[in-house]
């Protein structure tokens, strides 16, 4: 069998970035699963989609803004490095962007289907400490 250098090279290159690869899964938070649903006072779920975003309050090095897809029904899984892998421990600030229309130049009078203050971090009033294990977030917000 002949290798030349170029294939010994590549080869090496593949090896060196498949650990780095093993180190760095090893090297960042650990995670833990968060799920939840979003409704209305009168137990009906926020129509429509978007996502739900955490803003850490204390951040640490590689701790990203873990968000979550909400579902028509409400629901939403957390997730930081993925889509639904969880998110580090730490107490956060909650944000809810729904999707707007689409299509539509001009947004209908009843969006968002949600009170403005849940837009933004800073004015929703929404906050969420992350603990080890699995964690259940249930908003209850205005219209």
């Amino acid at each position: 069998m002949h290798f030349n250098r170029r294939s010994i090279s590549s080869r090496l290159f593949l090896i060196a970035g498949t650990i780095a690869l093993f180190i760095q899964a090893g090297c960042g938070p650990k995670m833990h699963p968060v799920s939840g649903t979003i409704t209305y006072a009168d137990g009906t779920p926020m129509p429509g989609e978007g996502q739900i975003i955490f803003n850490a309050m204390e951040p640490k090095k590689d701790q990203g803004n873990p968000r979550g897809m909400i579902q028509a029904d409400g629901s939403f899984h957390m997730g930081t490095l993925g889509e639904a892998d969880g998110a580090p421990e730490g107490k956060y600030r909650v944000a809810i962007m729904p999707t707007p229309p689409h299509n539509v130049n001009k947004p209908p009078p009843n969006w968002p289907p949600l009170h403005r203050k849940y837009l933004s971090h800073d004015t929703s009033g929404l906050e969420f400490t992350v603990l080890s294990g699995r964690n259940k977030l249930n908003l209850v917000v205005e219209k």
